[in-house]
């Protein structure tokens, strides 16, 4: 809460809006602005940002270049450039420059809104098991407190013990204080705080370890070249910016015996480069000998990726992102979009004119752009589908690329795109399946031979392509039913909600993800980190297992305290000693949750002995420059 609160003070309560005429670009030469409160921008304004000022809301930088921090966000320390066309959060700080830059979500729907609000939910979303401590532990007190009575009353009528103590016996008062006191619920009632920690330390900001750099800075004079050593000896050793909506998500987690990874944006990294474009079906030819050929027009493959680029302009998806930007600083015909219509994780359909051609003028247009099966769709009969499908197989490209179809007046062209998996993502499948134990499958909406291509080269066996949005949430409903225990589902984009919204988890990666999955998951990664999926799990296996310690421990002490206590054994100083050490012990037990997580005893083990050798190296490496200071003296 008190990181919320900072997050709250340092983001400004007003923006730099720079006035616009006639929804025209700002006149960048004469700047002229208003402040507007930050709760009253709205998207496509333009926002003057300063040297150390912060950006109030998500935007994108329309001129200008400068240095910013997102740390306060993600943990990231290292200062990042920001150049013109590159998306920033809300609450990111400019370091030095000016910018300019044009609001693409409102207060509401920002970066750093989310995280406020979500935080703040996480308060109030208890776990199951603390919601049963909580109505426990009123009843249970109440069960103490006419036990206490009953022993004081029945007590020397049943054991003849006195009301009052003597030097002989322990009177039945006493002995009824010694049970309230010991049988008090206060370790049951701080049991679940590993849940607050937990999230705590999957929240925060950098977990470092620091290899004597500490206590070389106490004993010398900081110097610039000390500096240096000391960020060389920093080594980060838990993924931060983890975001859960309450302490019920690690329960789940912990539940969980089934992840299912989306491909595009998720697995890869979303970021497709352009190929190539080739005409396949209905192009004219240089022969009449098969419709499969090169189109013998100059022109034609410029037309198609001109009607592509039109299609996709200002949208989000990672093929239209590609086609867009390979045709920028092109020499394309002209073409404007009439209308328009999108079927999420299928395709798109439009009306477009004004193809300025070698053949001819102005022409009004069908056209479709999508998956193989959604541009076939609107085949004319059986037999023309089969033979686009036939020109696709055998593409002179092979089917190493991710494919995107184009069908202009029944004139097919394919788009070529690759799409790389990311970093660490082979060695983050190894851990789910060898130390988790979890069946890993992926769920995508692009044909096999791209499915295929990048579940081999990220190590997963089970992968499922050609999926629409309600085809997922089958597989997600399905897989729950037949594996038992929970699913996770990790995505971003919107045609991975409904999938998100069913798993018993959904995680996203939450810089890429569009509002509606941020909506309904559970888990944020806000560093886009895929390594904090095995990370989370972990962490909620480590919880669970904390938590089933502290009642554990809570109840041992209860008993052990409570019983001697009644039977007049113990004096009511060490009965309340016993009681308050069994509280302060599951408070320590529950501080174990800021450790990084593992997943069995042989690791923390192996851990524990690194740490001890660290521990003996550091202290022999202090004996021996001692030694040799000594030496030198002498």
């Amino acid at each position: 809460m008190v990181d919320v609160r900072e997050l709250k003070e340092n983001n400004p309560d007003f923006a730099l809006v720079l006035d616009t005429k006639d929804d025209k670009l700002p006149n960048t030469f004469d700047l002229a602005y208003k402040r507007v409160p930050v709760h009253d921008v709205t998207v496509g304004s333009y926002i003057l940002v300063g040297a150390g000022e912060s950006v109030p809301v998500d935007c994108e930088v329309f001129q200008g270049n400068a240095t910013i921090t997102i740390e306060h966000l993600t943990g990231e320390v290292k200062p990042l450039e920001a150049k013109v066309g590159d998306r920033i959060p809300g609450g990111a700080r400019n370091l030095d420059g000016r910018i300019i830059v044009k609001v693409t979500k409102t207060w509401k729907e920002s970066t750093l809104s989310k995280i406020v609000q979500l935080t703040e939910e996480a308060q109030s979303n208890k776990p199951k098991l603390q919601r049963w401590l909580d109505d426990f532990g009123e009843r249970y007190s109440q069960v103490v407190v006419v036990l206490s009575i009953a022993i004081a009353v029945i007590g020397p009528l049943l054991f003849k013990w006195p009301f009052i103590s003597t030097s002989a016996c322990r009177g039945s008062i006493y002995r009824a204080l010694g049970l309230m006191v010991a049988a008090s619920p206060c370790a049951l009632a701080v049991a679940p705080l590993a849940y607050a920690i937990a999230i705590s330390s999957c929240a925060k900001k950098v977990k470092l370890v620091v290899c004597g750099a500490q206590q070389k800075a106490k004993n010398n004079k900081p110097t610039p070249a000390m500096f240096h050593w000391i960020e060389s000896c920093i080594r980060p050793i838990s993924t931060q910016g983890i975001l859960l909506k309450g302490g019920h998500v690690l329960d789940a987690l912990a539940s969980c015996r089934t992840i299912a990874f989306d491909k595009t944006g998720t697995l890869t990294t979303g970021g497709l480069v352009f190929k190539a474009i080739e005409p396949i079906y209905g192009h004219h030819v240089r022969n009449n000998e098969s419709n499969v050929s090169s189109c013998c027009i100059p022109t034609c493959e410029k037309e198609a990726l001109a009607v592509a680029a039109a299609m996709e302009k200002g949208t989000t998806h990672p093929i239209g992102r590609a086609v867009v930007d390979h045709s920028e600083g092109k020499d394309l015909p002209s073409v404007s979009v009439e209308s328009f219509e999108y079927f999420p994780g299928r395709g798109l359909t439009a009306t477009v004119n004004n193809i300025e051609s070698g053949t001819g003028g102005a022409k009004l247009l069908k056209a479709s752009l999508g998956s193989i099966d959604f541009v076939t769709s609107f085949c004319q009969s059986e037999d023309e589908s089969e033979k686009i499908k036939e020109a696709v197989n055998t593409s002179s490209y092979g089917s190493e690329y991710v494919h995107a179809a184009l069908s202009v007046n029944q004139k097919v062209t394919l788009i070529h795109l690759e799409d790389r998996p990311r970093p660490g993502v082979f060695n983050v499948i190894q851990e789910l399946q060898d130390e988790a134990k979890f069946r890993v499958m992926m769920l995508t909406g692009d044909h096999e031979s791209s499915a295929r291509r990048v579940a081999s080269a990220v190590g997963i066996n089970e992968f499922h392509c050609n999926l629409k949005p309600e085809d997922k949430l089958s597989h997600v409903k399905d897989s729950s039913r037949e594996m038992g225990g929970g699913l996770i589902m990790v995505g971003e984009g919107i045609n991975d909600a409904p999938a998100l919204a069913a798993a018993t988890v959904g995680i996203v990666l939450a810089h890429r993800a569009s509002a509606t999955a941020i909506a309904v998951a559970d888990v944020l990664l806000l560093r886009e980190n895929i390594s904090a999926v095995p990370f989370c799990i972990a962490k909620s296996r480590q919880t669970t297992s904390l938590i089933k310690q502290n009642v554990a421990l809570a109840l041992t002490s209860i008993v052990m305290a409570s019983l001697p206590s009644v039977m007049g054994f113990l004096p009511l100083w060490l009965t309340v000693l016993l009681h308050e050490g069994g509280t302060l012990l599951v408070c320590l037990n529950s501080v174990r949750a800021l450790n990084e997580p593992s997943w069995s005893w042989k690791h923390d083990i192996l851990y524990l002995m690194s740490q001890i050798k660290s521990r003996l190296l550091s202290l022999k490496t202090n004996i021996m420059g001692s030694n040799s200071i000594i030496t030198a003296n002498l």
